[in-house]
């Protein structure tokens, strides 16, 4: 009693053979923290958890998280009363855990810890191609490459050539090349694996190559500079931006049907995989246009917060992936049509590419460092698959075993798994 009265008096300090011991019994604790995160996450990434907790006396406040694993519990520094502070914490296994917090004042009075935060550990995989098992060459200027859909070739567009030119993915070698009168600027593969359609801007033409033998077909004047080119699910369609249009053509005969949308500029097309839809990004209004496909009418446009550079679609076709010009991802719902997630990347996001159990999105920018692998379950970067050269192009096998990277020197990184 006498040691609390002097304390007291002295402000509540006491000063013992040069020591300074807390001594005062009215102090106040801090209120709970509030403890914030994501309820999933992926074993041996980083998660940030945020927490704030207020001091009655406006003291300042330190944490101190308890991770639900084998993690030693250590204080955080202190900060101000009301103010929020981020952690980031990486997880060895996967499994559940419950995240808490508790908060302490600069008197040493404790709160007491917080309700507990589940959350979902899933493991890190791999469940995609991971490991740079070799590299091929390709012509210089490397600017788009597809995969047919046995998975035998790889076909690739220079930005130098007037050639299409065609890989063997067993001996990993140029095998042949067919020309088509001019630079192509890019290709798509018919459903059926039985065409290659190579828009051709010098031609205002659309030249369509045969598989079987890589002989060119037929050759139809699709518009004015064709650009980007999708084919509908069913193969009965070919949509083509030509300038600052969009042209449907009827594969059968080769007779346009439609022209959608004129007056912008179209940077990615891409279809729906149950074919009802066309998705196609503008560069001039940051909108992400969407027609029906039946009816080739505008059936919505969602507004974005960049201009879209390219546009991708799981292949369950729940999701799209808008890659915008401020080096992010907007990811959006179908069902409901609004943006549900938002993911940085390194640099201009060129093509957007879904593995074929639409489990991850894969994301070609020219940035040296990488290119990221998105899981599409977290909508979060989980990897980035270093191939030492900034990747702009990319290409995934049908059986979702081999991802190929392409940069504009011609290096084809390919990607396998463990």
């Amino acid at each position: 009693m006498m040691c609390a009265r002097k304390c007291l008096a002295l402000g509540g300090w006491l000063m013992v053979a040069g020591l300074s011991l807390t001594c005062n019994p009215f102090a106040k604790k801090p209120s709970v923290p509030v403890v914030m995160g994501p309820e999933t996450g992926v074993a041996g990434v980083p998660l940030t958890f945020k927490a704030t907790s207020e001091d009655p006396d406006g003291d300042s406040v330190a944490f101190m998280f308890d991770w639900g694993d084998t993690t030693t519990k250590v204080w955080t520094d202190f900060i101000l009363s009301g103010e929020t502070i981020s952690v980031s914490h990486t997880y060895t296994d996967s499994g559940s855990c419950i995240v808490k917090a508790e908060a302490k004042n600069g008197k040493g009075r404790e709160s007491g810890w917080s309700v507990g935060t589940d959350i979902e550990l899933l493991s890190a995989g791999p469940g995609y191609p991971d490991s740079l098992v070799r590299t091929m060459h390709l012509p210089y200027g490397t600017k788009r490459i597809a995969i047919s859909q046995d998975g035998q070739y790889l076909y690739s567009l220079s930005t130098l050539e007037t050639s299409v030119f065609i890989a063997s993915t067993g001996a990993y070698a140029i095998v042949d090349s067919v020309g088509v009168g001019g630079v192509p600027r890019s290709m798509a593969v018919s459903p059926d694996g039985s065409f290659l359609y190579v828009a051709v801007p010098d031609l205002d033409s659309v030249v369509i190559i045969r598989t079987e033998d890589h002989a060119v077909v037929s050759k139809f004047a699709a518009g004015r500079e064709p650009s980007e080119i999708a084919i509908t699910p069913n193969g009965d369609f070919a949509y083509v931006v030509c300038g600052d249009s969009i042209r449907v053509w009827r594969t059968s005969d080769l007779s346009i049907v439609a022209t959608l949308a004129p007056n912008r500029a179209y940077p990615d097309i891409q279809i729906s995989p149950d074919g009802a839809e066309v998705y196609v990004t503008s560069s001039v209004d940051s909108t992400l246009v969407v027609f029906n496909a039946v009816t080739n009418s505008v059936q919505r446009t969602l507004h974005l917060p960049a201009c879209g550079t390219a546009v991708g679609v799981s292949c369950d076709g729940d999701k799209l992936y808008v890659g915008n010009d401020d080096s992010k991802i907007r990811v959006i719902s179908v069902a409901d049509w609004a943006i549900v997630g938002e993911i940085a990347v390194l640099g201009l996001v060129s093509q957007i590419v879904a593995t074929p159990d639409s489990e991850y999105v894969l994301a070609a920018n020219f940035d040296g460092r990488g290119f990221p692998v998105i899981r599409t379950e977290l909508d979060m970067v989980v990897d980035l698959l270093t191939p030492g050269w900034p990747v702009g192009t990319i290409a995934v096998s049908p059986d979702g075993d081999r991802i190929f990277g392409s940069t504009h020197e011609g290096v084809t990184c390919v990607f396998g798994r463990r």
